[in-house]
């Protein structure tokens, strides 16, 4: 796997491993997965946000919605977080999100009024400040 970095006033230079960051050896094996020809039915991810940056954070949840809507050969994605910047993401997707709490379960669109609370706050700060009452980081 050879990486670079576009710098600005350099031009474009190669990274070497040592000098990599865990957050782009993360990034980089999402990418190479995402990019695979073949690819699996199901992929577990556990707190894929680890180790990025919030800025990061939107492509990782692009490559992810791209695996899981390839067309021949999709992957359902299943990842646990503790990030609300990352849960953030999924505000547009609220089916896809499931809290859990203490063993239990529940979809996000089984919460009354999570349609009004999403309308009015960020999905990650109601999770985090425990508005939605099912459990919180």
């Amino acid at each position: 796997l050879n990486l670079s970095e576009q710098g600005e006033e350099r031009g474009t230079f190669p990274v070497w491993g040592p000098l990599i960051s865990d957050g782009h050896w993360a990034f980089a094996a999402f990418a190479c997965l995402a990019s695979c020809e073949t690819m699996p039915s199901v992929a577990f991810f556990e707190e894929p946000e680890s180790h990025l940056h919030p800025h990061r954070l939107p492509l990782v949840h692009e490559l992810f919605r791209t695996m899981s809507e390839r067309e021949g050969n999709p992957c359902q994605i299943m990842l646990s977080t503790h990030s609300p910047h990352f849960l953030d993401l999924f505000k547009e997707t609220p089916d896809s999100v499931i809290l859990l709490n203490q063993g239990t379960c529940r979809r996000l669109t089984e919460i009354e009024n999570h349609e009004k609370m999403l309308s009015l706050c960020p999905l990650g700060d109601l999770w985090h400040s425990n508005v939605l009452r099912w459990g919180n980081p």
